[in-house]
């Protein structure tokens, strides 16, 4: 098990000071500190912004794919959502797509 930083605050869930589970809030606060950023500083804030928008995008590209015409990838989207009971009715890009931008789903795209 490895160790997290003691600059991790205390009020963060279990998980992110446990070492536990590599989330990627406690991965920005050993990359912080690994570059000697000191707490709610701007440049703190803005290597945060850039470090977590960043990870977002590439666990996204990892889970769901890049390509926007990629039906499984629009599937993957509604199950993780819980959108319809059976994903394999969705056929098309344009199925999912709508489903995803219904009134009723409270996850717009």
């Amino acid at each position: 098990m490895s160790t997290i930083p003691p600059t991790i605050p205390h009020h963060l869930p279990l998980q992110h000071r446990t070492g536990s589970m590599p989330t990627i809030i406690s991965r920005f606060y050993q990359s912080a500190q690994a570059k000697g950023l000191k707490p709610n500083t701007k440049e703190w804030r803005a290597w945060r912004r850039k470090f977590v928008t960043a990870a977002v995008l590439k666990a996204f590209a990892l889970h769901f794919g890049t390509n926007q015409d990629d039906v499984d990838g629009w599937r993957r989207i509604c199950a993780t959502l819980d959108l319809v009971s059976d994903v394999n009715l969705l056929v098309t890009v344009e199925m999912c797509h709508e489903v995803s931008t219904s009134t009723a789903c409270p996850f717009r795209v």
